[in-house]
């Protein structure tokens, strides 16, 4: 198991590991929800989303404390930082690629 499947087993929900493990389509139409005709929903990651912003808030309170330049989004969003800096974008590439955009 890659460090990047490891993250992504520990921080993912339940029941998307276990669609993911079945891998069948009955499986998979388990975790949609469709509130509105045309709008599906997967709760994937909500775990992994509290984690990424704690660490993301702890980062930039370091890179503040340490005068660190980071990369910001866009100059209208200060709260935030591009996950290139802390070295994300990686695993997240790679979660796309296979579970949301699968090809």
């Amino acid at each position: 198991m890659t460090s990047e499947e490891a993250i992504l087993r520990t921080f993912s929900e339940h029941h998307f590991s276990v669609a993911i493990e079945q891998n069948t389509e009955e499986g998979f139409r388990n975790i949609i929800d469709e509130p509105f005709p045309g709008l599906h929903l997967i709760c994937l990651i909500h775990n992994f989303v509290k984690y990424l912003i704690a660490l993301v808030d702890y980062f930039l309170r370091w890179a503040d404390d340490l005068k660190f330049k980071t990369t910001r989004p866009n100059i209208l969003h200060e709260h935030g930082v591009v996950l290139h800096d802390l070295g994300l974008e990686p695993m997240l590439h790679r979660f796309r690629e296979e579970y949301i955009e699968p090809t």
